[in-house]
């Protein structure tokens, strides 16, 4: 998605595009222990929140997303000069991923 890994220890990870920062958080163990992932994983259709990042290319960050063991959620959707794709990474967390088109 154009981002850069900044930092990266046992309880981050940074990630760096010329439009946003992002951080990443580990799960304490403590609440960690309880979570259970699927194989293949299961979208959270509730979470706390639902990013949502431009691309270049729809089609290159859908193969990006399954080799690292995420997953497509339903349709591509048109709209205006937008098409839209939500996807989910491989613990379930769905992203929103959108391409300008002309």
């Amino acid at each position: 998605m154009g981002a850069s890994l900044l930092h990266a220890d046992d309880e981050h990870r940074v990630l760096q595009s010329p439009d946003v920062q992002l951080i990443i958080h580990a799960i304490p163990l403590q609440f960690s222990e309880r979570i259970v992932i699927a194989n293949p994983p299961v979208p959270r259709q509730e979470q706390a929140i639902k990013p949502f990042f431009t691309v270049e290319s729809l089609e290159a960050i859908e193969r990006v997303v399954e080799e690292h063991g995420g997953q497509l959620c339903g349709p591509l959707w048109p709209g205006p000069g937008l098409r839209v794709r939500n996807v989910c990474d491989p613990e379930g967390n769905i992203v929103h991923l959108r391409e300008r088109v002309a």
